[in-house]
């Protein structure tokens, strides 16, 4: 139940104009600040499927008894999401101006922007130019730099969440599944993992712990998506449908999109992340004059009388002893920095050895994976061949090997001997099911647990319940947990 048009908030502060949207997590509505007579935005802390809202008293109750511990902890995420965007100051990045509890839940207040979204701007008057499009993605671009450089990742980019102010200018929005990271480059928040948006989130982000690591080439995915959404007209396909991106390509080419941009906007929406550009700057370089990302600049300082001058002059040797001081902690993080990064280049090393070497190598690497032996002689129907992700992506057949696939939340998924791919486009949820139903253990698991979770098909209980029985039957001792988890 949304406020109703004209309800007062804070003594009469804030009047409700008219509700703007709903999400799982709050209401937005449009509102008049009485005092300065400007329109600004409110957002309520408000989850639909647990919270309710008393008719008489406007009060909103927060779920059940057992719920009220999930639905409290989300609410103290809402505020810290206000006061994180506070903290940001760029002129691409909306501006919080206040918070407030009311109505026993809690509020924040953002600026309007009347210019509208550019998911609305592209359902009203179609695919951009492409000159327009790298103007929006620049301002964009610009301010992920900006979040970036603070350890932060947006992990919600996407037309919908991108304003223009009435200038014309992108504006960001919607941090709500944002998250920081420490100087090692470690989470130290947990977002919402519900914020996915299929066809602009990568796959990692479809992993639970997928981004617990800093990385900007995954919001430079969503960066890429959504300018290839400004320039066709559509939203790109899910990340687990794109085997490759000659989807992409042949719909901006039909577009008449200059190869220039159609290569940098396969190159950010590559399916491994290493594939991507790593930072915004890279990003950039792809697209080399045609796209200015705006740097933030910084204020001149008008220096008058010669007083001035010297308490200036006092206040910068002060600040340089201070700097003075922190040198050597500096130097100390350079030093871990540098560790930190050469552990880095031999992880990358063991990775690509890693991929030349034979299977059981690779299983004393990574130690999450699990093994599984594959039965050479299966039916003579069959091709002796596996295709993997990664040579799925490039369009080659693959070995007689097993390789962990990070898609369905480090689940090992593990493609049985298979007839090979004649369409390059084709999901690999085709090529599961085809292993499952001609028996293999592994295959009617895996298929179960994207029944289980939707990934890739509609959700179905029974159909899970089906395939995972399936592979239980076999011994697989994944398939049975499931089955004990599901009957809970």
């Amino acid at each position: 139940m949304h406020l109703s048009e004209n309800t007062i908030l804070q003594g009469g502060k804030y009047r409700i104009i008219r509700t703007l949207g709903q999400g799982g997590f709050g209401i937005t509505y449009l509102a008049l600040q009485t005092g300065l007579d400007r329109e600004i935005v409110v957002k309520e802390f408000f989850m639909k499927d647990y919270c309710d809202r008393d008719k008489n008293t406007r009060h909103v109750t927060l779920g059940t008894k057992g719920s009220r511990e999930m639905i409290e902890r989300y609410l103290e995420k809402f505020g810290k999401e206000a006061r994180n965007i506070a903290a940001l100051d760029h002129p691409n990045i909306v501006r919080i101006m206040d918070i407030f509890e009311e109505n026993s839940t809690a509020y924040y207040v953002m600026e309007y922007h009347s210019g509208g979204s550019l998911s609305s701007i592209i359902k009203q008057k179609g695919a951009m130019s492409e000159k327009e499009a790298l103007s929006h993605i620049a301002q964009v671009a610009s301010a992920l730099r900006y979040v970036h450089s603070n350890l932060m990742m947006h992990l919600d980019i996407k037309p919908d969440n991108i304003l223009l102010n009435k200038r014309g200018e992108a504006v960001l929005i919607d941090f709500g599944i944002s998250k920081h990271y420490n100087s090692h480059g470690k989470a130290t928040s947990t977002p919402n993992t519900s914020g996915i948006s299929p066809g602009y989130t990568p796959l990692e982000q479809y992993d639970e712990g997928g981004v617990g690591e800093f990385s900007p080439a995954t919001d430079i995915y969503s960066l890429g998506a959504t300018l290839y959404t400004l320039l066709t007209g559509k939203i790109p396909p899910p990340a687990m449908q794109l085997v490759n991106n000659q989807t992409l390509t042949n719909e901006l080419i039909k577009k008449g999109i200059s190869s220039q941009v159609i290569s940098a906007v396969t190159k950010s929406m590559s399916f491994a992340k290493e594939n991507r550009p790593q930072n915004i700057d890279d990003f950039s370089s792809l697209l080399d004059k045609l796209l200015n990302v705006p740097q933030q600049t910084q204020p001149i300082i008008s220096i008058g009388t010669s007083k001035e001058i010297m308490r200036m002059r006092g206040s910068i040797i002060k600040l340089e002893a201070e700097n003075n001081n922190l040198k050597f902690e500096n130097s100390s993080l350079r030093r871990e920095n540098h560790t930190l990064l050469q552990e880095i280049e031999s992880l990358r090393a063991s990775i690509m050895e890693q991929k030349e070497t034979s299977f059981a190598n690779r299983q004393e690497i990574a130690t999450l994976q699990r093994q599984q032996v594959i039965d050479s002689n299966t039916n003579n129907s069959l091709n002796s061949e596996t295709a993997t992700p990664q040579d799925l992506i490039n369009g080659k057949e693959g070995t007689n090997e097993s390789l962990q696939n990070d898609m369905f939340m480090n689940n090992v998924i593990e493609l049985s001997p298979i007839s090979k791919i004649r369409q390059e486009e084709m999901p690999l949820i085709t090529e599961y099911r085809k292993a499952a139903e001609q028996g293999k253990a592994i295959a009617q698991y895996n298929l179960g647990y994207c029944y289980e979770k939707g990934l890739g098909v509609v959700k179905d209980p029974t159909e899970a319940v089906k395939w995972y029985r399936k592979a239980a039957e076999q011994g697989d001792t994944k398939a049975k947990m499931a089955l004990q988890r599901l009957k809970q």
